[in-house]
C-alpha cells in the first residue's frame, strides 16, 4: 500500500454507500449536524461511521530491504440501528460481502480482524 492511501479509502466509503437504506460517514464521531430520518416508528435510520486509522510499515521482506517493505492500513467500521438484530445484520453484511476481499485503489484485499 502506498504512503498516500485517500484513493482506497474513498474506494471503501463507495463501496459501503452501495447498502441501501445505510447511511455512510467518516470520522472519529458522528457530525452534530448530521439529523438521522426517523420512520413512522420513531426510529432512525441505519447509518455507518467508518474511521481510517492510517497506514504504518510492516518488516516483512526481510534481505528484500525496506524500500520494499509493504504499508498496513486498519479501518474501524461502527455500524449503529436501533435494533440490535439490523446492527448485526449489517455489520455481517459489511464483514462478509461488501469489504472481505476487496481491493481499494493501491491497495490488496481487505480482510476482517476482531468483530
Amino acid at each position: 500500500m502506498p504512503l498516500a492511501t485517500l484513493a482506497g479509502e474513498i474506494d471503501i466509503i463507495n463501496k459501503l454507500k452501495e447498502i441501501p437504506g445505510v447511511d455512510v460517514m467518516e470520522g472519529d464521531y458522528v457530525d452534530d449536524s448530521y439529523l438521522p430520518e426517523v420512520d413512522s416508528n420513531k426510529l432512525f435510520k441505519p447509518y455507518i461511521l467508518v474511521k481510517f486509522n492510517g497506514s504504518f510499515q510492516e518488516y516483512d521482506n526481510g534481505i528484500c530491504g525496506p524500500d520494499k517493505d509493504t504499508q498496513r492500513a486498519t479501518i474501524t467500521v461502527y455500524c449503529v440501528s436501533p435494533e440490535d438484530r439490523v446492527t448485526r445484520t449489517i455489520r455481517d453484511q459489511v464483514r462478509v460481502k461488501m469489504l472481505t476481499n476487496f481491493r481499494p485503489t493501491d491497495g490488496g484485499p481487505l480482510r476482517p480482524g476482531n468483530a
